[in-house]
């Protein structure tokens, strides 16, 4: 069973770990060669003042030191904390200290969520190594400066250098799946990837290194990566109702992302959700925006239009309105998607009540290793093992999105292929139970 909460760990004197870290900030920003014709926003009067208004704070010396040596920039990062999405909630990274901090599901993981919420929490590691993973999420949080900041993407500190992956845990779990991704896709997919399991269930919870640990070495695919967690120890959360063992893993939005239209025409995660704005004097600004949708920001539309041009979409509103359909579409794959899961799940509650009448039961966590193979032991267990797959197809192809088919420029083919996926060992279920 998936537990929520840690073990208590073996902590040193909170005294010494301010004596161990210490708090060294360097302010960096990319450049890029421009995109035609959006204009770069001018900073607004009190931007700083801003961030108070919306829950989050941040240290004067990172902001300040932002907002003075890169207005531009600091202006499109603010301009994200008042965005909300789909849910109606503000989930840019200009709140995510907010957002952390009032998030109780988050802090009852303890501290290893701060390792990739912060770049701090690299410190937190070189003071303690493995135990920092076990600290209590309110003893390292007041040691927190920033969460996200420049070190976040850039660690020397200058301006369009080292761009990149800067987590400590991700860079020791995905040292060759890095290697191999460009630089302005991996400092996004050190976050949003299919490993945060790892750091929250499985390091520091024994002697294993962080090193120790290789997600990938199977590969990128949703089978691949399913593999390589349950053989690690990744754990499933039981659904009683069906004795069904259930399985997900986080929000793999890189891996998704892998063999994509979009990666093959040289894309990044940065081309479109941090696109080159141009002011009125010419002078080229990367938009730090970076949790801003594209669907938004019109600098990120017109580069759509290179390609699909070719389609018959003529500007940014004709851009709109071609995803818009695609979306749309995947939302409706998906519905009915859930409509036939929601089917089998019922015939499956209804066997497991005669089952059990019966003397029958299931094992917690079978979901996923035993269950759905040829040789399993009777028609319920084949098609609870059918379901947990057709579950983490889902949920692995929609990558934590909050809302049906919005992210289906990631990687269109492949999200369809697991959805088809899916679908079939669903059919097989209900056939089994029929």
């Amino acid at each position: 069973m998936r537990e929520d909460g840690h073990a208590g760990c073996r902590m040193k004197q909170a005294s010494l770990l301010l004596g161990l870290i210490a708090f060294m900030m360097a302010v960096a920003c990319t450049g890029a060669p421009a995109q035609t014709g959006t204009q770069a926003p001018v900073p607004p009067e009190g931007a700083s003042g801003a961030t108070e208004q919306q829950g989050f704070s941040a240290s004067p010396r990172y902001f300040g030191e932002f907002k003075d040596l890169y207005p531009q920039e600091y202006a499109t990062f603010i301009a994200g904390g008042v965005e909300r999405e789909a849910d109606g909630l503000v989930h840019s990274h200009a709140s995510l200290r907010y957002r952390v901090e009032t998030d109780e599901k988050l802090q009852d993981t303890g501290a290893s969520c701060l390792s990739c919420k912060t770049s701090e929490f690299n410190q937190l590691y070189e003071g303690f190594g493995i135990e920092a993973f076990n600290m209590a999420y309110n003893e390292a949080s007041g040691l927190i400066v920033d969460y996200f900041s420049c070190r976040t993407c850039h660690e020397t500190g200058k301006p369009a250098e080292k761009v990149g992956a800067t987590s400590v845990a991700y860079k020791a779990y995905a040292a060759g799946f890095l290697s191999e991704i460009d630089p302005k896709s991996a400092a996004c997919g050190q976050c949003h990837n299919a490993t945060c399991d790892y750091t929250r269930y499985l390091v520091g919870k024994d002697d294993r290194p962080l090193e120790s640990f290789s997600p990938y070495r199977y590969g990128t695919d949703a089978d691949a990566l399913r593999k390589a967690a349950i053989e690690d120890g990744a754990t499933t959360f039981f659904d009683e109702e069906g004795g069904l063992g259930l399985f997900s893993l986080g929000h793999p939005d890189i891996e998704l992302f892998q063999g994509s239209v979009h990666q093959k025409a040289g894309l990044t995660c940065a081309s479109c959700h941090m696109p080159v704005l141009q002011d009125d004097s010419g002078t080229a600004t990367v938009s730090h925006n970076s949790s801003g949708s594209p669907f938004e920001n019109e600098a990120a539309m017109r580069l759509c239009l290179g390609c699909h041009g070719d389609q018959g979409v003529s500007d940014t509103v004709a851009m709109r309105a071609f995803l818009r359909e695609r979306q749309a579409g995947a939302a409706a794959l998906e519905a009915a998607y859930e409509e036939r899961l929601a089917l089998l799940k019922g015939l499956i509650v209804a066997r497991s009540a005669s089952h059990d009448a019966a003397g029958g039961s299931i094992a917690a966590g079978q979901g996923i290793e035993a269950l759905g193979s040829a040789t399993a032991p009777d028609a319920l267990d084949y098609a609870r093992g059918a379901y947990a797959d057709a579950y983490y197809y889902l949920q692995f192809q929609r990558a934590s999105a909050e809302t049906p088919g919005t992210k289906i420029a990631h990687n269109p083919t492949e999200m369809r292929s697991l959805l088809q996926k899916g679908m079939q060992r669903i059919e097989e279920g209900i056939a089994a139970l029929s």
